[in-house]
């Protein structure tokens, strides 16, 4: 999970300077154990209150398998129990315009 942080400065003359920080609102996201026989927990810890949605999608043909909408609040545990195929599949968390992925390997 990549985290972007982006930094504002306004110059508003010669001696006064100031910055404004704009963090992610997706400060982390873990899924663990990774592999996985399609138990998994996943650990989500926002910087700010928003809405979420959790999906994973089938690397090969793009099948969404699960999906998921949470409410707001700062801090997330989910637990998933698949019934799927082996291979890779693409986790996703969105908010807003943000996304975090993570490569989930489902082994049998």
């Amino acid at each position: 999970c990549k985290n972007l942080v982006t930094h504002q400065i306004e110059v508003k003359n010669a001696n006064s300077i100031q910055i404004n920080e704009s963090l992610p609102i997706i400060k982390s996201l873990d899924v663990y154990p990774n592999p996985s026989s399609g138990k998994f927990s996943v650990a989500i810890l926002l910087n700010k209150l928003a809405p979420l949605e959790v999906n994973i999608v089938q690397n090969i043909n793009g099948k969404k398998v699960f999906s998921q909408s949470l409410d707001k609040k700062l801090e997330f545990e989910l637990d998933v129990n698949l019934n799927v195929v082996a291979g890779l599949y693409i986790l996703t968390v969105t908010s807003g315009n943000e996304i975090s992925t993570v490569r989930l390997f489902i082994n049998r």
